[in-house]
């Protein structure tokens, strides 16, 4: 914008001067009108959305999958223990994130970039962020640009600009140049009476005077731009989505195999008792099968049906049929099998029939 303006031109309408800078009082009322001369940080996520950030990853999606399936399944502890851990890493890794963001926002309030300016005739060192439009900048071999510049003075003066164009070749700044007003637009390199912010002065000596900062600069448009954009995960985070993405497929693909295993040897895959549950289920079907024909089966158990002689004689008389119906059914060894028949034959006993039982008539059991 000023490319194209004389030095002169650029101190009158900034209204400073080129010899003595701003005064105190104007450069206070300037700062308090135009804010800090420092880029936008970037908004902070906050602690729900760092968490859930954490989460978002094809492998959790499997875990979590999981452990909803062992909710239906009733398998609570089990749900338990895979929510546990995949709470735990998020807050891990939320708190590393965390302790590296403060790790960076330390480093930066130790690289903070200061500025040497000429106020009121005299010439001062202040942070950088305080400069404002029409502050009177000092410029030397090896010191950072600290706003956008136009340059009233050149002694040799040399910019490496890359952080801009890209060109890591230094520019040879010239105060005197300027551009034909009103005429093309000229690439950023090219502008030898200007300085930016954030490049590096690598020879010789100048001044300038403030034009523009902090988010109104050239690398703050930049900036600007790319707030507006996705972020792009990494390699290393594409190659890790890669593996979680392969390792979700490869669970569900054995998980399908496991399923048409099943069908193909014609069994009820919804009706199949887990592990834990199976010694409960052969219980209940052993206890049905062991009354299955018992004269008084429809009378409640522990009380003997007035028809019967010997109600407890006969009850565990028919235990034989019921142990061969349950082996038929289990197709376990026997002696995998006779825990089943002593729980019931001892819930008799714990029913008030416990003096009536003959211990031959246990011998069997």
């Amino acid at each position: 914008m000023f490319e194209d303006k004389t030095a002169k031109q650029t101190e009158q309408l900034l209204k400073t001067d080129m010899r003595a800078g701003l005064s105190g009082e104007e450069a206070r009322e300037r700062y308090s009108r135009e804010g800090p001369n420092q880029l936008a940080a970037a908004k902070r996520k906050s602690p729900l959305a760092c968490f859930l950030e954490q989460l978002n990853d094809p492998l959790i999606y499997v875990l979590l999958a999981a452990a909803a399936i062992s909710m239906l399944l009733r398998e609570v502890s089990d749900a338990v223990i895979i929510i546990a851990v995949v709470g735990l890493n998020a807050a891990v890794g939320m708190v590393q994130e965390g302790k590296a963001q403060k790790a960076l926002d330390s480093l930066k309030k130790l690289t903070q970039p200061t500025a040497v300016v000429i106020r009121d005739g005299r010439e001062m060192q202040m942070e950088a962020f305080r400069l404002v439009p029409g502050d009177l900048v000092c410029l030397e071999a090896g010191c950072q640009v600290p706003a956008d510049l136009r340059l009233t003075e050149t002694g040799e003066l040399q910019a490496e600009e890359s952080t801009l164009t890209g060109e890591t070749v230094p520019v040879k700044k010239d105060a005197s140049f300027c551009l034909p007003e009103g005429g093309k637009k000229v690439p950023l390199g090219d502008r030898k009476n200007m300085a930016y912010m954030s490049t590096v002065i690598t020879g010789g000596r100048g001044r300038g005077i403030v034009v523009s900062t902090g988010m109104n600069t050239e690398i703050g448009k930049i900036a600007s731009m790319m707030a507006q954009g996705e972020e792009e995960p990494t390699p290393l985070q594409k190659r890790l989505g890669e593996l979680g993405t392969a390792l979700s497929l490869l669970s569900l693909g054995i998980c399908a195999l496991l399923f048409a295993i099943a069908v193909i040897q014609h069994r009820n895959v919804f009706d199949i008792p887990l592990p834990e549950e199976r010694a409960d289920v052969f219980r209940r079907k052993g206890q049905a099968l062991l009354f299955e024909n018992i004269p008084g089966q429809g009378e409640k158990r522990g009380q003997a049906d007035p028809r019967d002689e010997d109600p407890v004689k006969q009850r565990f008389g028919q235990a034989a049929v019921g142990k061969q119906a349950l082996l038929r059914l289990s197709g376990r060894p026997p002696h995998q099998l006779l825990p089943v028949v002593s729980i019931h034959a001892q819930g008799q006993c714990r029913k008030g029939i416990r003096d009536q039982i003959d211990p031959e008539d246990m011998a069997g059991f």
